[in-house]
């Protein structure tokens, strides 16, 4: 259902990068004989879905109700960063990225 959401909202709706993160199921709406997502972000809008469309997306809307249409997680969660709270004070760790040869030398040398 995630993939079919996916191809829905691109292919009907012309969404392109962030629009697609940001669709959750509830985004998507019946309005006077057609299908609407409601995009959120830096250019909230109303984009019509093409007809040959309409059921498959509403079924992906179905599926993921208040979630993700495309999954993942929420995209205003940026990975690799930590916030911790210490004294008050907030403060945003980096934590370096997980390479391939990273992984296979930490494989190596565990044995």
């Amino acid at each position: 259902m995630r993939a079919a959401g996916l191809v829905c909202l691109g292919a009907s709706a012309g969404l392109i990068r962030a629009d697609l993160r940001a669709v959750r199921g509830t985004d998507i709406s019946c309005r006077s004989g057609g299908v609407l997502v409601n995009v959120r972000g830096s250019r909230p809008r109303a984009v019509p879905v093409l007809a040959r469309y309409h059921q498959a997306l509403l079924a992906s809307a179905q599926f993921a109700g208040e979630h993700l249409v495309t999954g993942g997680t929420d995209p205003g969660i940026r990975s690799g960063r930590v916030t911790s709270v210490h004294q008050n004070s907030p403060r945003t760790v980096m934590c370096p990225a997980v390479t391939g040869d990273a992984l296979v030398a930490d494989g190596e040398q565990a044995g």
